[in-house]
């Protein structure tokens, strides 16, 4: 089962620290929740003005050991497939919420795809993305990931049949 996947995070030379995340499933499920543990003034002005501060206020916040539990509810039993674009920060911060990369659920696949990759790998035309009107909002860019990789995957079907 594919997981699209986003965080919003605070980052500091060796610190990540979760604002809000955001993931989607194929049949449109979503998971959205703001930690009630960040700390605002370590985050830089341009996450303070572009992050923070277009954060839900009427949204109940969530401590990082609720927010483990729900992606684990949210998910299930189910062997899945994380997709997110320029993964690396936020694969690192879920393996950290978690308490590192063997800690991780045990149906939990130790890396995530990346969509950037598959960009490069298919030459993707920058012009087919798809658009995404609330940048840096997990939830939105979570959905923006899944409708980028139908895009890329129509993509490779057509190049795959010479069109």
């Amino acid at each position: 089962m594919k997981i699209y996947i986003d965080t919003e995070f605070i980052e500091a030379p060796n610190h990540l620290e979760l604002i809000s995340i955001g993931m989607v499933k194929p049949t449109g499920d979503t998971y959205y929740a703001i930690s009630s543990e960040f700390d605002p003034n370590r985050a830089s002005d341009w996450v303070k003005e572009n992050v923070i501060q277009l954060l839900e206020t009427d949204i109940e916040r969530k401590t990082v050991a609720v927010i483990k539990e729900d992606i684990v509810a949210f998910i299930g039993y189910m062997i899945p497939q994380f997709w997110a674009y320029f993964a690396s920060f936020d694969w690192v911060l879920i393996q950290w919420m978690y308490g590192g990369m063997s800690k991780l659920p045990y149906n939990f696949p130790m890396y995530c795809r990346d969509l950037k990759q598959e960009i490069d790998r298919l030459q993707f035309p920058p012009e087919y993305f798809p658009e995404n009107k609330n940048k840096h909002h997990a939830l939105s860019d979570a959905h923006w990931n899944r409708a980028l990789h139908l895009k890329l995957m129509e993509y490779e079907r057509k190049a795959g049949t010479g069109m």
